[in-house]
């Protein structure tokens, strides 16, 4: 790769291929570490690389960039780089790729949610671009593996059960657990009929008290000071006090119980502190 090229022609890529007498598959390692000079990561200074087969032949390449002053969220991953390439280029259909770094997490749920992700073959290469893994890596763990190094890529069906089943026990009867990748169903949401949300009607009671009380306060008070109930206003002013302080945490609470009720999102009667 002669210079900062990010795309090569499907007829250039086949003659490079047929003289160095590879396939396209076989092609895409060898350009990896040459790709890795194209990065950009100031910071980290760890250049990643990553060279993609596109369904009409053509070869697309995507690099790391990171942004000094900007947040890491700003940065571009090597993966994400190179889909955007080839969507950009005509929108075919990624087949296969070559990283200089197995993907970090991130890059591998962007992966699975390609479209025919099932399909994508994935090639990790070494710092002596030696070939980890010929052609049976994808994104989705396969039924069985080799042992391997990669425990994301390479568990057992068994061993991928056993952490199911260890995490389902952690897990809370009112929360969903997805054990596969990216796809939620009825059967996901696991509920137990000992999860109470009842409404607490001794807290509720008191505090529609408070309001109720809080209320009269705040409107008597002031008639009373006005009035001289009492002979001055003082009892008026402290009517007129001990009603507020008794109507903040009932209209807080009360409103809390109504909108829980309701069924509003964000609000619970678990909000509601037990007396």
């Amino acid at each position: 790769m002669d210079g900062p090229r990010f795309l090569i022609e499907a007829s250039e890529a086949s003659s490079i291929a047929t003289n160095s007498g590879l396939s396209l598959l076989q092609l895409l390692p060898t350009f990896v570490k040459s790709a890795q000079t194209l990065a950009r990561p100031p910071l980290s200074d760890y250049h990643v690389s990553a060279v993609g087969l596109g369904s009409d032949g053509r070869i697309c390449v995507g690099v790391n960039l990171e942004f000094p002053g900007l947040p890491l969220h700003h940065s571009v991953h090597a993966e994400q780089f190179l889909v955007t390439n080839l969507v950009v280029h005509g929108r075919t259909r990624l087949l296969a790729l070559a990283v200089s770094a197995a993907p970090c997490g991130h890059c591998r749920q962007f992966l699975q949610e390609l479209r025919h992700a099932s399909d994508l073959q994935l090639f990790i290469t070494s710092d002596r671009q030696k070939l980890i893994n010929s052609s049976e890596i994808n994104t989705k763990p396969p039924s069985s593996s080799p042992n391997l190094t990669n425990p994301y890529f390479y568990r057992t069906e068994r061993e991928r059960k056993r952490e199911s089943r260890k995490i389902r026990a952690r897990t809370h009867p009112s929360m969903a657990y997805v054990d596969h990748p990216f796809s939620i169903s009825d059967e996901d949401i696991m509920t137990d009929s000992s999860y109470n949300n009842s409404p607490p009607i001794k807290e509720i009671a008191l505090a529609v008290s408070l309001l109720v009380f809080g209320t009269l306060g705040i409107v008597l008070g002031p008639i009373m000071a006005f009035n001289r109930v009492g002979g001055d206003t003082a009892h008026g002013i402290f009517f007129a006090i001990l009603g507020s302080v008794l109507f903040i945490p009932g209209f807080y609470y009360t409103r809390i119980a109504y909108y829980a009720y309701k069924g509003y999102k964000g609000f619970s009667f678990s909000n509601i502190p037990p007396v």
